[in-house]
Formats: C-alpha cells, sequence, structure tokens
C-alpha cells in the first residue's frame, strides 16, 4: 500500500502520535514510499539554517523528470500539510521543500524572521534546486514565490524557476476581497501587535522571541467557533473574523495538533505587504532594496489554481498573477478554476486529487526538465 493521505475531512491531519505542533521543532512528513510501492523514497537535509530545513525527497527507483520546490505557507500550520503534495509529485519528480522550524525553538540570538527571508530561502531553494526547476506555491507562499520568480529573472539568475504553480495564493486580495482580506487590508500594525503578538514563555529555546503563538490562534479560532455557534450577531475584534471552510468543515483537536507559532515579523510584514499595501500588485514590494516587478518574468511558466468554493482566498485574487506578469507569451499563461474546491481541496481530499494535482503535474510536464 502506498503512503496515508493527509485529509482533514475523514482522517484528521495526519500528525503522528505524541508530536503536536507547537510542541516540537518539525513534526516531518514520514514519507518511505509512493503509492508506487516499487518507488521507495529517500529523503536528505541539503541545507539547514536556524529558521528552515531544506529537505530533498526522491525516488532512486525512477529517473526524475525535474525538480520541484515546494514551500510551504508560513501561515501557522505545520509544513506536513503539503505532505500529499510531495506524494503527488515524487512519481515523476524530485521535490524540495523548506521545511520551516516552529520559532519558539529558535533562539532569540538568531534574529527575526520577516517577508524578505521568506523571499531569500525560496530563491536559495531554487538555487539548490538546479536551472530548469518547477516552483509549486500554495497560499500564503504565493506571493514571496512569486517575488522570488521575479527578482532571479531581473537578476538574470539561472536558477529562476522554469514554471510557477500558485495555488489558492492572495496576490492581489482586492480583485475579489473576502471577509478575511477585508478584515486584514483594514487591521491597524498596533491593534495586530498589541492582541495578536506575544512572547514565547519560559521553558522553550525561543524564549522571549515575539510570535503569533498558536495558542493565540487557538483562542482566535475557538471564539470564533463560539461566536457563530451562540452569537451569531456579535461583532467583537479577533485577529481572523471568518476562516470559512476551516473553522466550518475542520475539527478543533485536529486544527489545534498542526498549528505553530508564526515569527512577529513575518506575520505582521505579510499582513502589511500582501492585505493592507497589496505590495506585489502595486510595485510596492522591496526585496534587498530593490523593488519587486513580476513584469521582469519573462522564461518561466505561470500556472494559477483557484477552488470556485474557496471562501479564505476568493476566485480571482491568485489570477490576479498574470496581469502582472505581462511580458509572458499568451502559451505560458493558464489559469484554472476547479469545481467543487474550497481552500482545503487545493492540498488534500478528492478534489485535489481529481482535479488540482493532475493539473499541477500536466503544467510541470510541459515546462520543466
Amino acid at each position: 500500500m502506498g503512503e496515508s493521505r493527509t485529509s482533514f475531512s475523514s482522517t484528521g491531519p495526519a500528525i503522528p502520535a505524541g508530536r503536536h505542533g507547537r510542541y516540537v521543532a518539525r513534526v516531518g512528513f514520514e514519507i518511505s514510499r509512493t503509492d508506487d510501492p516499487a518507488l521507495e523514497v529517500r529523503e536528505r537535509e541539503l541545507a539547514v539554517s536556524a529558521f528552515h530545513v531544506l529537505l530533498e525527497f526522491d525516488c532512486p527507483a525512477r529517473e526524475a523528470r525535474g525538480t520541484v520546490v515546494l514551500p510551504p505557507p508560513l501561515s501557522g500550520v505545520v509544513s506536513r500539510i503539503m505532505r500529499e503534495t510531495v506524494l503527488a509529485l515524487l512519481p515523476r519528480y524530485r521535490v524540495l521543500v523548506p521545511d520551516w522550524i516552529n520559532p519558539r525553538f529558535i533562539p532569540l540570538r538568531e534574529g527575526s524572521f520577516g517577508l524578505d527571508a521568506n523571499i531569500a530561502a525560496i530563491i536559495g531553494a531554487l538555487r539548490a534546486a538546479g536551472p530548469g526547476a518547477g516552483l509549486v506555491a500554495l497560499c500564503q507562499s504565493g506571493a514571496p514565490s512569486l517575488a522570488a520568480a521575479a527578482v532571479m529573472a531581473a537578476q538574470g539568475d539561472p536558477a529562476a524557476p522554469a514554471a510557477l504553480a500558485l495555488l489558492g495564493s492572495p496576490i492581489d486580495p482586492r480583485a475579489n476581497p473576502t471577509s478575511l482580506s477585508r478584515h486584514l487590508a483594514g487591521s491597524r500594525p498596533y491593534h495586530l501587535q498589541s492582541l495578536a503578538i506575544t512572547p514565547v514563555r519560559h521553558g522553550y529555546p525561543g524564549v522571549g522571541r515575539l510570535v503569533y503563538s498558536a495558542d493565540t490562534q487557538e483562542s482566535v479560532h475557538a471564539t470564533a467557533r463560539f461566536r457563530r455557534a451562540f452569537m451569531p450577531g456579535w461583532l467583537s475584534w479577533t485577529p481572523f473574523p471568518d476562516m470559512g471552510e476551516i473553522d466550518r468543515q475542520v475539527p478543533l483537536s485536529d486544527l489545534c495538533s498542526i498549528m505553530v507559532d508564526v515569527d512577529a515579523r513575518h506575520f505582521l510584514e505579510n499582513i502589511d505587504a500582501v492585505f493592507r499595501r497589496r505590495a506585489l500588485a502595486t510595485g510596492g514590494l522591496i526585496h534587498d532594496g530593490i523593488t519587486v516587478d513580476p513584469g521582469a518574468i519573462r522564461g518561466c511558466a505561470l500556472l494559477t489554481i483557484e477552488g470556485i468554493e474557496d471562501r479564505i482566498i476568493a476566485p480571482g485574487q491568485t489570477a490576479a498573477a498574470h496581469a502582472l506578469c505581462p511580458r509572458l507569451p499568451p502559451e505560458r499563461h493558464l489559469a484554472l478554476r476547479i469545481e467543487g474546491c474550497n481552500h482545503l481541496a487545493l492540498f488534500g481530499g478528492e478534489a485535489f486529487q481529481t482535479g488540482v494535482a493532475p493539473a499541477i503535474i500536466a503544467w510541470l510536464d510541459r515546462w520543466v526538465g
């Protein structure tokens, strides 16, 4: 039999017993085979930094068509949510994953980790992959991935991605606002800082580090569910007022098991750049002192996939990336909307297996390798 799937709808998030996300530095992926029992999977650590471990997954028994970089979203959940995506890609591709480390395990002396560092980590992973690689990004990781591709294109970097697939990513949240995107766009930094950010408590290597903690996230989601069930007319402030299908379909116990802290700098910078300023869409994103221009992308093939039923990143927010890349010829643009697909289905479950994954693989097969 192949590896078990990560599924919120039936079997939960598939976190190993005793490895609750917030209490370990990394949960890991635990992939030994693909669905084809003949394809044994080899996992290696290619690089280690204070904030992530760059993992390589490959199947020695087959010749890879190419390499795909798969950066998990830095949105308060374990990297393991991308496990089903890794499994879908492995029969054809070598896969590199920056496995983010839970910030409560990172000592203060290592400094903070912001959006700029997020972009740099993706660039580093692409350089480790080598020329001609694909880049697949989900949700939060979409904006820094598009930025990384733009920066590398502008620099003439030979490791710039040959193909980029963005799945349910807020490239321009104003294109089709949701309750979440409207709320974050109107949020004030001091409000977020005072209500969402706390220091890591004693007992962890990162004591004193400012984070948007898993504990705070749990309180937010529990409060949202209580409000919806018992006080639907009560308008109280929470960092995330409506998380759509996450708060409607995922049991709170499952959700809590995959939560991890987010470095405060990244949490605040991501909200400011992506939702408040729409920095990619308006030309205001700066990386390493230089303005990020997606218009510099010429040799990449851009695929966007949106779930028609996505209430978190609504259709249109991701497809906005195409207008930002006008130098790509028409054959290098493809915008898909998947029927019966919500945000969760973009990385697992039936809609992922029958619609999302085949579309990603077909696009990569065309342009990568």
